[in-house]
């Protein structure tokens, strides 16, 4: 293995360790919120830090972003795509029911699912 390669890897780790903590944070923050049926009650729903938590996949998505892109991704897809899923899965039904806030997570969302698609396509179109 190159030194470059290592250095990928590393920087797949790091990027996988954010995602990770973000994900723990936000649903600790979830929990705690008096709108989640078993919650705590000492915060109200979440918002404009759902928007931040569902920022993190976009920016791991960007940071890998490269001409080796198909190659690079491979390291955090998975990851990606599930935490995205989880952010997506609670902003729709919120922002349908009034919280206008939470758009930023679901255009975020949308844009995670568009950036790994996208390249996936392009590569079996190429063959």
């Amino acid at each position: 293995m190159t030194e470059a390669e290592r250095a990928v890897m590393r920087r797949g780790e790091r990027l996988r360790w954010l995602i990770f903590v973000t994900g723990i944070l936000a649903l600790l923050r979830l929990f705690v919120s008096d709108g989640f049926r078993g919650s705590l009650d000492l915060l109200p729903l979440p918002t404009w830090e759902w928007d931040l938590a569902a920022f993190t996949p976009l920016l791991a998505l960007l940071l890998l972003w490269d001409d080796h892109r198909r190659e690079r991704v491979t390291l955090l897809s998975g990851e990606i795509q599930w935490m995205s899923g989880f952010y997506l899965f609670y902003a729709i039904p919120a922002v349908l029911t009034g919280h206008w806030q939470l758009w930023p997570a679901v255009a975020f969302g949308i844009a995670v699912f568009g950036g790994n698609w996208y390249p996936k396509r392009r590569a079996l179109d190429r063959g």
